[in-house]
């Protein structure tokens, strides 16, 4: 087909935009057999233009199939058991449980479980062990109100009435946050006042598990005393909260990322992974996915706060790596590398991610993402994986070199 359109330009040069609008056209058919809708014929030809691409982990580097390989309560690390059916841990599991908004669905008999990787990750741990929202883990559920997980505050919410008719505000999140912010701790007779020396060990768990490529949620609950989710919880400075534990989850790396990031290298693109994780579990993911060498340097969200542009651009260059970032700060980041003349490609699920897939020359939404990141997107990857990126890029230089050559018949 290429060949036909070259030959039709030659004899009849008029024909040229025409042609190109083909060649554009065959690029996006080309990227949709291989999992990728692109929705433009400009985003087509700016694919082709790509010297950036910011990805984030789970679902795009990783296979998004996160399973809970570890529970850990104050009880149970001091007598090393993570297991879910250790009594402590079973509270772990309740807590996450109920402040998921992932649900059970019956596909043909069969209960299939519906949401976000790690949300599904916590109902299905809840499965294993007979504790869902439908089997009330022995106690009711009675949802009053869920309340979403927020950049500012780091965690999501549940508030439930128990069965003996009181309220509680089931929390998971961040495990650095709720732990900031907990007055107690979950023992085995109760709660007590948590210490230094019980952050410090939840901490470790944390910062070992990390080192693994290890994702930690932390789980929590507050005590209520009416039907709402009071305003000291909302605005992420509880005035008492309790400390469940920590669940431990697991992604692997997709088999064929390693080779696909070489890929978009000796296509001319730098990779810069950006993502909402621990700095630890980023940098281990980031090492096996072969974007970064084994310790290499990274940044945080908490540091971009304290950088100038210059500052945060010089480091851009540099690294590889940008972990906890928050929504604004991906904004800023493709922001700032589009005024020093890169072409950014980005890629997102969430509906915050939308501000920075609009501000990037190619938003990116994964086809497991919201409604609201694929709307403010140019191109959705079908089947979530970074191949289909690569592939896209290779398609769109393509195409431009197509252009640029019946543009140009010297070349």
């Amino acid at each position: 087909l290429l060949i036909a359109i070259a030959v039709a330009v030659a004899a009849m040069p008029e024909g040229l935009p025409a042609a190109v609008t083909v060649v554009l056209a065959v690029a996006m058919e080309a990227v949709l057999k291989k999992g990728g809708l692109v929705k433009s014929l400009l985003a087509a030809e700016t694919l082709g233009s790509t010297t950036v691409i910011l990805t984030d982990k789970t679902g795009t580097l990783t296979e998004g199939n996160m399973s809970a390989v570890g529970f850990y309560s104050a009880r149970g690390i001091s007598q090393n058991d993570a297991t879910p059916q250790f009594a402590d841990n079973i509270h772990i599991v309740r807590g996450a449980v109920f402040a998921s908004d992932a649900f059970i669905e019956q596909v043909d008999g069969t209960a299939v479980v519906r949401g976000r990787p790690v949300e599904k990750a916590m109902v299905e741990a809840g499965q294993r062990i007979g504790c869902t929202k439908e089997g009330e883990c022995g106690i009711s559920f009675n949802r009053i109100e869920f309340m979403q997980v927020e950049s500012a505050r780091r965690y999501a919410g549940s508030l439930n009435k128990e069965a003996d008719g009181t309220h509680r505000v089931y929390l998971s999140g961040a495990p650095e946050k709720l732990l900031e912010v907990a007055t107690h701790v979950a023992v085995a007779n109760g709660e007590r006042q948590i210490d230094e020396a019980q952050r410090t060990q939840f901490t470790t768990v944390t910062s070992s598990g990390a080192q693994l490529g290890r994702k930690f949620i932390g789980v929590a609950y507050a005590h209520v005393d009416h039907a709402s989710i009071p305003e000291d919880i909302r605005s992420g400075k509880p005035k008492k909260l309790v400390f469940l534990g920590l669940v431990a989850l697991a992604d692997a790396v997709r088999a064929d990322v390693p080779a696909e990031i070489e890929r978009a290298r000796q296509s001319g693109a730098r990779v810069i992974m950006v993502t909402g994780d621990y700095p630890e579990t980023a940098r281990a993911v980031a090492h096996e996915a072969g974007v970064a060498k084994e310790g290499a340097e990274l940044i945080t969200g908490s540091e971009i706060e304290h950088m100038d542009d210059e500052a945060l651009y010089a480091a851009l260059m540099k690294i590889h790596i940008v972990a906890r970032v928050l929504p604004e700060q991906k904004l800023r980041i493709v922001t700032l590398l589009r005024k020093h003349g890169e072409v950014v490609a980005m890629t997102g699920d969430g509906v915050n991610d939308a501000p920075a897939l609009m501000a990037a020359d190619i938003g990116v939404a994964v086809g497991s993402g919201t409604d609201v990141a694929k709307a403010a997107s140019d191109v959705v990857l079908l089947n979530n994986t970074f191949s289909t990126i690569t592939a896209a890029i290779l398609e769109g230089r393509r195409a431009v070199e197509t252009v640029i050559t019946r543009e140009d018949p010297q070349q």
